[in-house]
């Protein structure tokens, strides 16, 4: 599962989307999540390091949530 945690370009965003996200899962059987992951916006740039701390607070928040949810490992 892609989390949007800044780039804008695709994934679900851990504020808004992660409810309804684990409600359609759970509610369907084609897909099951194994893997969470976002793109740091410049997790190599120094300039970046607020907003990639930002970015990880979010990544952190999404990735609970989503384990929570479901009793297997989701990595």
């Amino acid at each position: 599962m892609k989390l949007d945690t800044g780039m804008h370009r695709m994934g679900f965003d851990p504020e808004n989307d992660m409810e309804e996200l684990i409600g359609k899962l759970k509610h369907q059987n084609a897909i099951i999540p194994r893997s969470v992951f976002s793109h740091f916006v410049g997790s190599d740039d120094d300039s970046f390091d607020d907003f990639s701390a930002h970015q990880f607070e979010l990544f952190d928040k999404g990735s609970k949530q989503l384990q929570a949810a479901f009793d297997h490992k989701i990595l």
